[in-house]
């Protein structure tokens, strides 16, 4: 199936005449469906992508082949195309079947479409989506806008995230582990991003951190901006130590902290590789952990 057309119209918010809603497309995901092919040379002279097409089937754009992977776990041929364009890719890889014949073997990624309200969205897909185009960040499931910030705030800070958010949570939706440390977080999602936000939403916060009993947080709004007086309350609050730590991030500052944590999320075929017991190439491996700046917000 040919998406090229489809896919260019599922991510227009606006057509002429109507209203589109925005459809993210997904290919962290491999496929059920595998192709084998017979070989009749010596795998290890065989280029095993010379018969396939360097266009993607989806939205026609070239594919690169990852240089980083090469072979196979068992040292045979083996190739990883990925597209410029949607992200989709394919692995292809050179062994012996059961009978002790040399085939080649196809599996690609699978392609799974979300609207971007969907609270059933995954969250690395999103992430990777807003790498590309942040304006639908206004548009998340609310819930799914509070484990978007869960998971950035989680790798950027190395920490663990509890999603406490639920009706009547008393304005705290996220509670971050660090240690001894313990942060609380309040996730707002505003439609409308040049507003600023309000000095009451700040003090409410206030509120609810004091109440909880805890004395750092972090408050993360897609607005574009806070307001000078909710920005002073949040400054007088720490000057008057009621609270030890207050970040605001706004939208743009957001934004920057998910690029910054998003060392691979541009790598939809990143975890398949990875993974302990689906790994089939010899290839990168994530790059560990080095320390951040984790006040560079304040």
């Amino acid at each position: 199936m040919f998406l090229s057309k489809s896919c260019e119209l599922s991510k227009t918010h606006q057509t002429s005449n109507m209203s589109v809603e925005y459809k993210l497309l997904d290919y962290s995901e491999v496929s059920e469906f595998r192709e084998y092919r017979p070989l009749d040379t010596d795998p290890v002279d065989v280029d095993v992508l010379a018969d396939e097409s360097r266009i993607c089937r989806y939205c026609a754009a070239s594919l690169r082949e990852i240089e980083e992977v090469w072979e196979t776990t068992w040292g045979y041929p083996a190739a990883l195309l990925v597209c410029h364009g949607c992200g989709w890719w394919c692995q292809y890889a050179v062994g012996s079947n059961r009978d002790g014949f040399f085939e080649w073997e196809r599996l690609p990624a699978a392609l799974r479409v979300y609207s971007i309200s969907d609270i059933e969205l995954p969250v690395a897909a999103l992430r990777r989506e807003l790498l590309i185009n942040s304006k639908i960040l206004s548009d998340l499931n609310p819930t799914k806008m509070e484990e978007l910030v869960g998971s950035v705030l989680s790798d950027f800070m190395d920490c663990e995230v509890v999603h406490t958010g639920r009706t009547g949570d008393g304005g705290i939706d996220l509670l971050l582990l660090e240690g001894e440390k313990s942060y609380v977080v309040q996730v707002k999602r505003r439609l409308n991003e040049n507003h600023g936000e309000p000095v009451s939403a700040i003090r409410e916060f206030l509120g609810a951190t004091l109440l909880a009993g805890h004395q750092r947080g972090i408050y993360v709004t897609t607005a574009g901006n806070y307001t000078s007086a909710a920005v002073k309350a949040a400054s007088v609050a720490k000057s008057r130590r009621l609270v030890e730590k207050l970040h605001l991030l706004d939208r743009k500052k957001f934004l920057r902290l998910l690029r910054l944590a998003s060392t691979n999320s541009e790598r939809p075929w990143q975890t398949y590789f990875d993974g302990s017991t689906t790994a089939r190439f010899h290839g990168e491996q994530s790059p560990e952990r080095h320390g951040r700046d984790k006040e560079w917000f304040t």
